[in-house]
């Protein structure tokens, strides 16, 4: 069964700020994404309206392993937090919370989209640009560290 998460264009807000490999099928050199343990796909984040330097990234991730990996820290020379979001509603509101560890049971996905599972990403630079690219080591349960990386997109 796959999960389905999605999240906001972008949050506002303050920031609070380690067995698998990673392959991600947009910008990363892609060999066999079908024995890859962890598969990242659709990967970009959304530039910042201007006047911020908070935004949101979205992109699929794939356990094909057979053990849960969870998911606990995300980090990027280019930015200054990344912090793993979702939204929830919680008495007819549509609230927002950061979330400090995600598990991916094995064989399952995660769709982070508008709505639900999101990555902050606070302290972009200005300078970002439409297909501006962001390199983010993922953290995992299993203790190594896998690269991914995300192309920015204006907001329409």
């Amino acid at each position: 069964m796959t999960l389905l998460f999605s999240s906001l264009v972008a949050c506002i807000g303050e920031s609070t700020d380690g067995a698998a490999s990673l392959t991600s099928t947009d910008d990363a050199a892609l060999t066999n994404p079908a024995s890859a343990p962890i598969v990242a796909e659709s990967a970009y984040f959304r530039l910042p309206i201007p006047g911020r330097d908070v935004s949101s990234a979205y992109l699929t991730l794939r356990n094909n392993s057979p053990q849960a990996v969870g998911l606990t820290a995300f980090t990027s020379e280019q930015v200054r937090a990344i912090e793993l979001h979702e939204h929830v509603h919680k008495n007819g509101v549509m609230q927002m919370r950061r979330v400090e560890q995600f598990v991916l049971p094995a064989g399952e996905t995660l769709v982070m989209q508008p709505g639900g599972h999101h990555l902050m990403l606070f302290g972009l630079p200005e300078s970002f640009a439409e297909g501006a690219k962001i390199t983010i080591e993922l953290m995992l349960t299993t203790g190594d560290n896998v690269s991914i990386t995300v192309s920015g997109r204006a907001v329409r």
